[in-house]
């Protein structure tokens, strides 16, 4: 089904607190700059109150209109999740941006069309697109170094020490990234994306799947890589190479860490 968003179980108590107990267990190598949560909380009201202007006139914020683009540009931007290395302690902040990063994306996906009786999700990421684009290249970027968190994390608990909730925590933690990894796969292969937001999407999408690897099981990785495979006939020729590589690699990695924790 077309625009699956992430589950909300990533940002459920359980995890955070997963999350927090793991802090005993790994080094703090600090990726999110420490006050992005802060600066996103408050981008997202300035955001939530340019949507209520803007759903008023019928439509939403666009990057295309220069009193909304500023607004945009700030809350997509990727130097708010920081750099890689990520360690356990940025993963209260991680799941705090995504979350806020999650509603909006929801905002453009189920905009109400007061012709329709349900909104034409469709037709939505058409008209949005360049928004609904870069909100999915930040996401994926978060996406990215949660799961290099809690893949060094899980590494780093023994089996013996792995209580039950742990362990649930865990394995929710692996059910949310395939439905989110497919989304994304079949917003890039829609009719009528335009090829610069094809590209930009399919080239993230590939640059985090390394990271993302350890998360999945391997029937999840051969049915994400088949799917980006698929799409790239409608890819620009110049970025298949880089894509073929990632994928090459992405199904190579050994099933460790939490893909091996059942």
């Amino acid at each position: 089904m077309l625009m699956r968003l992430l589950p909300s179980m990533l940002s459920q108590p359980l995890l955070r607190g997963w999350f927090a107990a793991c802090l005993l267990c790994t080094s703090a190598t600090a990726g999110v700059p420490a006050d992005a949560a802060k600066k996103i909380d408050a981008l997202y009201e300035k955001f939530e109150q340019r949507i209520k202007v803007r759903q008023a006139e019928g439509t939403m914020p666009t990057l295309g209109t220069p009193a909304d683009a500023e607004l945009l540009n700030a809350f997509w931007n990727p130097a708010l999740v920081g750099e890689a290395p990520y360690g356990a302690v940025d993963s209260e902040a991680l799941i705090t941006i995504l979350a806020k990063q999650r509603s909006i994306l929801s905002a453009y996906v189920f905009f109400p069309h007061a012709s329709a009786e349900r909104p034409p999700l469709a037709s939505n990421i058409l008209t949005f697109q360049d928004e609904i684009v870069r909100a999915q290249i930040v996401q994926l970027k978060i996406v990215g170094a949660l799961a290099a968190v809690a893949t060094d994390v899980s590494v780093l608990i023994q089996d013996r020490q792995m209580s039950d909730v742990k362990r649930f925590g865990i394995s929710s933690f692996k059910v949310a990234y395939a439905p989110f990894l497919q989304n994304v796969n079949e917003i890039i292969a829609l009719p009528g994306l335009r090829m610069p937001n094809r590209s930009a999407l399919a080239k993230t999408l590939a640059e985090n799947l390394a990271r993302i690897a350890p998360a999945l099981a391997q029937r999840d990785r051969l049915k994400i890589a088949t799917q980006l495979k698929s799409s790239q006939s409608l890819l620009p020729e110049s970025d298949r190479p880089e894509i073929d590589t990632a994928l090459e690699q992405f199904l190579a990695q050994p099933c460790t860490g939490i893909c091996a924790i059942r």
